[in-house]
């Protein structure tokens, strides 16, 4: 128990005790402590306890607590000294209220509670009063244990004198285990540790340091200096330059960077702390030294300053902000902007160097995908110091503490060849997907790259169906193997090639196509792939497969017509015969001279002179060849010969070749004057034909007329005198003389169309039925027909004749619908891929189509003359006059369900425009 005596706080309390920032080192806090004991008596235990420690102070609050032993633990842990204070600081700090602090028992209480042994003293604002320390309050506690200590001295001195010897014994053994203890723990520090004599002498060390040094044992160390360690004399005169200035100024030297040589000659630096060693009595009689190996950091920094060295000498620009605001930006980076100095930018914002839309997209576009990404690289609009814009290419990336690293360059350039190359590449897909060709195009992998419009479209499939495939993919199976071969093989030998094949269209139809490939190479040589183009050959190759048959026909025929083919080679006076020209002139083939005048020996005397004025008038242009002569063989016999050439010149007009060919024609002409005796007879014939038929139709009428005339006026007269019978049999008598009235007209009509001229011009055939049913109607109005009539059906032919067809095919068309009580009739024309035919169709009678050939027949009929009146010649002439303008004509029906009659007539006119 401790005495009762009066206790007064204020005594025990140090009211000046050494305080820092929180913000400060830890190093500024150490030197206060250090200085602050330096400058203190050795007799000033005040002073040197209020070294003893540091507070933290904030705002004028007390925050934190510094002391000796947080000083070692910091050494121990080897934490750098250029911490702050409230980052190592005793926290959170145990403080005691001014008001409180009158019980001596209760402030020692709360010391041993805490085991701490500084205790702040506070006023009721929380200001900082003093500070009580164990050293303060033992004071305190020694004039409290005064009088008893008087009371006992003898007793104690005896006990003292007893026990001092004993005491020297433990306290010598005590110092030596705390010397083999502190030993020790130097020896578990990561630092080095030294420490040195006021002559520079070492005087120990830690284990590090023996091993730096390359010695052993701690005896080795003892009685050395720096010159005797494995580091250059240059290196231990700075070592001992710096000892000296701490001990003559008796001031530490913290983060002190020096370079070290080690027993492995390898080359360290070091940051070193020195600080001065004193004796009991403040006196500086060495330097403790400590340092750690930061030779990763220099390496570093460095790495670090090549890497500055190389950001400046970049010829992209970078630079670091920091909110908004520039930390550094490089040499290419200040002139891309028009910036000479960087402090032009520094602490500038970088917003203005972009103009206001740009900043827009910045803050709806570019940064909220820089906070989800951290990255974001794209293409802006930046603007100069000058006021110029130009585009640029720029680089975001945030960094884990907030910076933003800006990487940019100037892409005018670029943009504007891209443009170029963007116009360029739209120009080469505008021509070939323009061009009359199929273009395709491979790389190296011999697979397709692009294909052009025109082979999609001849394909039928997407541009995604072509990419990375085969062009040979539709080739036809006959064709691919070679194909496959003449590709390989051009490919592996970087050559053109050139084929024909077969490519299926999207129709599924093969066409020939030439297929030509060439290599393609860069700039540097480098092998692209191939690019190749198609032409479709297909009409080609049926026009020379067609050439082939036309040829072996021709030949066919110019053998089976027996015509001689010869050439005539005007510059050289050289003439070739085929063998039927030797037949056609009598002339072996061993005997012809093959020139000129070999060819007008053979003329017959008398045509000597027009051939060879034919044969200069075609060689000077002035008209055709176009002859015929006689020739004269050896035995007498003449031939007549037709005979045709065409001249081929020069560019300058001058005649050099003449091809042509001979046929004998005298059987021909033989046959020709026959023919014209015949056709003399026959127009003699067909003239007393006509007089015939005049003579017939004059000759029948009479009688008709006479017995038409007398049956008239018997019904007249006698009539009423005749009974029934009578009176039918007079009538059926005028019936028949009308029937054959009609008949002769028939006839006589059906001989003027096979006799009369044929006059072609363009008919339209719409408006003919249109006049025609117009008359019908007219002669029955009380008939109910619907007429459909196609309009602007025209044709090139007679137009008489072409009224005779339609009267009687509509004539046809309205007698045998009579009995319906609708009649539908309809005049139209469908048009085929050659031709168009004509048709007249109705819902009437019909017929049975077993009988359809005896339709167009003289005199055929397929229904009664009682049912249906008619002669039986109106199909015959219809069919008589469609034969006669080159065309067809037939019917196509069934009984009760109507007739349709087709027919055809050539149109050589119209279809050429006429």
């Amino acid at each position: 128990m401790l005495p009762q005596v009066p206790f007064d706080l204020a005594s025990a309390m140090i009211r000046d005790p050494l305080v820092v920032s929180p913000q400060a080192s830890t190093l500024d806090a150490i030197t206060l402590m250090h200085s602050t004991r330096s400058a203190a008596n050795l007799q000033s235990c005040d002073q040197r306890t209020r070294s003893s420690c540091v507070l933290a102070i904030d705002n004028e609050q007390v925050v934190g607590i510094l002391t000796q032993q947080d000083v070692v633990r910091l050494s121990v842990q080897q934490q750098p000294l250029t911490q702050r204070v409230q980052e190592v600081m005793t926290q959170p700090l145990v403080t005691l209220q001014e008001r409180a602090g009158h019980d001596l028992q209760a402030i020692l209480s709360l010391l041993e509670q805490h085991q701490i042994h500084h205790l702040p003293i506070l006023n009721e604002h929380h200001g900082l009063v003093g500070l009580v320390t164990h050293a303060s309050l033992s004071q305190i506690l020694n004039a409290a244990k005064l009088h008893q200590r008087v009371e006992s001295l003898e007793q104690e001195v005896a006990r003292l004198q007893t026990e001092k010897e004993h005491i020297i014994e433990e306290r010598t053994a005590e110092l030596q285990v705390r010397e083999k203890f502190l030993q020790t723990v130097l020896d578990t520090f990561p630092l080095s540790v030294f420490w040195k004599d006021r002559n520079s002498v070492f005087v120990g060390c830690n284990h590090n340091f023996l091993s730096d040094a390359g010695l052993s044992s701690m005896t080795d160390i003892l009685g050395k200096t720096d010159y005797d360690m494995p580091w250059s004399r240059a290196e231990a005169s700075a070592y001992r330059v710096a000892d000296q200035e701490v001990m003559d100024s008796d001031t530490p030297k913290l983060g002190i960077v020096e370079t070290q040589i080690q027993a492995d000659g390898r080359q360290r630096w070091l940051e070193v702390n020195k600080i001065p060693l004193h004796n009991l009595r403040g006196g500086v009689v060495g330097v403790l030294g400590t340092y750690q190996d930061i030779t990763p950091r220099k390496q570093a920094e460095q790495a670090m300053k090549q890497q500055l060295a190389a950001i400046e000498a970049a010829v992209d620009g970078i630079a670091i902000l920091e909110s908004d605001n520039y930390l550094y930006a490089n040499r290419a980076h200040l002139e891309l902007f028009g910036y000479e100095r960087l402090e032009d930018l520094l602490g500038q914002t970088w917003k203005s160097l972009y103009p206001p839309e740009e900043l827009a997209r910045f803050e709806q576009k570019v940064f909220p995908i820089l906070e989800r990404d951290r990255a974001w690289q794209g293409e802006v609009t930046a603007l100069r110091k000058n006021g110029l814009t130009f585009a640029e290419g720029l680089s975001l990336t945030l960094t884990d503490d907030g910076l933003l690293i800006c990487v940019c360059r100037d892409i005018s350039d670029r943009k504007r060849a891209e443009a170029a190359l963007q116009e360029s590449e739209a120009r080469f897909r505008y021509l070939t997907d323009n061009a009359p060709v199929l273009i395709w195009m491979a790389g190296p992998d011999k697979m397709c790259s692009h294909v052009n419009q025109r082979w999609l479209d001849f394909t039928g499939q997407l541009m995604e169906e072509q990419i990375g495939v085969c062009w040979l993919q539709r080739v036809h199976p006959d064709e691919k193997p070679l194909c496959l071969e003449t590709y390989l093989s051009a490919f592996e030998a970087r050559q053109g090639f050139e084929i024909e094949h077969r490519l299926q269209r999207f129709d599924g139809e093969y066409r020939w196509l030439l297929n030509a490939g060439v290599p393609r190479f860069d700039v540097a040589g480098e092998f692209l792939g191939y690019i190749g183009s198609c032409v479709d050959i297909s009409d080609r190759k049926q026009a020379e497969d067609h050439l082939r048959q036309l040829s072996t026909r021709l030949n066919l025929a110019v053998e089976s017509a027996n015509i001689g083919i010869w050439e005539w080679d005007i510059t050289h006076n050289h003439l070739i015969w085929d063998a039927r020209m030797h037949e056609l002139y009598d002339t072996p083939l061993d005997a012809f001279s093959n020139v000129y005048d070999a060819w007008v020996n053979r003329l017959h005397p008398d045509d000597l002179a027009l051939a060879e004025t034919v044969s200069q008038q075609a060689l000077q242009g002035e008209k055709e060849y176009d002859t015929e002569f006689r020739v004269v063989h050896t035995d007498g016999a003449v031939r007549c010969i037709k005979a045709n050439a065409l001249v081929q010149h020069n560019s300058q007009g001058e005649a050099q070749r003449m091809i042509g060919i001979n046929y004998d024609i005298t059987d021909r002409q033989r046959a020709e004057e026959q023919i014209r005796r015949y056709t003399t007879q026959l127009e003699a014939s067909n003239r007393e034909l006509e007089s015939f038929s005049y003579s017939v139709s004059h000759d029948l009428r009479g009688p008709l007329r006479a017995i038409d005339g007398f049956s008239q006026a018997l019904l007249e007269d006698c009539g009423d005198q005749l009974d029934q019978d009578g009176q039918d049999y007079l009538g059926r008598i005028r019936k028949n003389i009308d029937r054959m009235g009609t008949l002769i007209d028939d006839l006589l009509r059906l001989s003027r169309v096979s006799r009369s001229e044929i006059r072609y011009a363009t008919v339209n055939l719409s408006h003919l039925a249109q006049e025609i049913v117009h008359e019908l109607h007219t002669l029955e109005p009380e008939r109910r027909v619907n007429v459909v009539i196609a309009p602007n059906a025209q044709v090139s032919a007679d137009a008489t004749l072409m009224r005779i067809v339609l009267t009687n095919l509509l004539q046809n068309a309205w007698k045998f619908t009579s009995h319906r009580s609708v009649a539908q009739i309809e005049f139209g024309f469908n048009r085929f891929k050659d031709k168009t035919v004509y048709f007249i169709r109705d819902n009437g009678a019909g017929f049975d189509m077993a009988y359809a050939k005896m339709l167009f027949g003289v005199f055929q009929r397929l229904h009664s003359a009682h049912e249906f009146p008619g002669t039986g010649i109106g199909l015959a002439t219809v069919q008589r006059t469609i034969h006669r303008h080159g065309g067809t004509v037939w019917a196509e029906g069934a009984v009760n369900k109507g007739a349709t009659i087709s027919f055809t007539v050539p149109n050589p006119s119209l279809v050429l425009g006429a």
